[in-house]
């Protein structure tokens, strides 16, 4: 089974990321390096990138918010 190289490639494909920037469990500069590297190569179009300051490793009721928005419009 194959698989076309631009299966992944998310430049047309909605995608919510979601960070605290004080997460101690999941680096928070993972997710900040996938950012940049989808707008670096152009793929950043259906992007949206939400950073909570002072944030640890839970869902916020902002973040719960701002997912729940997303769906609505993607889905």
């Amino acid at each position: 089974m194959g698989c076309q190289p631009s299966a992944g490639v998310p430049a047309r494909r909605p995608l919510l990321l979601w960070h605290g920037d004080a997460d101690d469990v999941v680096p928070p500069e993972e997710t900040f390096r996938l950012e940049q590297a989808l707008r670096q190569g152009d793929l950043a179009a259906g992007l949206t990138c939400v950073w909570q300051k002072g944030v640890r490793h839970r869902i916020t009721p902002e973040a719960l918010a701002t997912t729940v928005a997303f769906f609505q419009q993607h889905l």
